[in-house]
């Protein structure tokens, strides 16, 4: 009885040790997350609604955890998106290492901001889920409709000037002219334009 006692206290503490093992590689793997500064969702495939999301997700987007946790991911995303998000969720499940690039998402308060969103897949608590990083590229999306906006003012001015406009590389080569100078000397783009 007492060698049966003996085994029995020590597998105990064997498992007691594997459990603190555990706890601690969850208390570990649970601080990664809440630690990231992109925003992480996970998402219930079939559902098609959020399972659990990180506190960057929550900074994000203006909801709290408890918000957000049921909510379809449509939700996510603005109105006329949603065609755009079915699509590209079915993308991102076929190909998981696939980029949904600058994608509207709608913030809480109706806001629309734009992210990178990859995607991969797991089982979560039992469930087929696509777990999608979220960073925000709002402000670069903002940099290059204004480059392009910009652009399009130069490539106005250039092409209504009146005058022949052309730029010219170190060796004389036409790089590029406006449509002034193209109907007098037709086109002329990597031509040597000037010889001495």
């Amino acid at each position: 009885m007492n060698s049966r006692s003996t085994e029995l206290e020590s597998r105990i503490a064997t498992l007691e040790g594997q459990l603190d093992k555990v706890t601690t590689s969850r208390d570990e793997l649970l601080s990664v997350f809440n630690g990231l500064t992109i925003g992480v969702v996970v998402a219930d495939i079939e559902h098609r609604s959020v399972v659990a999301v990180n506190p960057a997700t929550t900074a994000m987007f203006g909801y709290s955890e408890q918000e957000m946790v049921g909510m379809p991911i449509l939700n996510l995303h603005p109105e006329q998106a949603h065609a755009r998000l079915a699509s590209t969720f079915e993308a991102l499940l076929r190909e998981p290492n696939t980029l949904a690039s600058a994608f509207p998402c709608c913030r809480r308060d109706g806001r629309v901001f734009y992210a990178d969103i990859g995607a991969s897949l797991a089982e979560y608590h039992g469930r087929s889920c696509a777990i999608g990083f979220f960073i925000d590229v709002t402000q670069r999306q903002q940099a290059q409709e204004a480059l392009l906006a910009e652009r399009d003012k130069l490539e106005t001015v250039t092409q209504n000037a009146g005058v022949g406009i052309a730029i010219i590389s170190p060796e004389y080569k036409t790089l590029w002219a406006n449509s002034v100078l193209e109907d007098i000397f037709g086109d002329t783009l990597g031509q040597i334009c000037y010889r001495a």
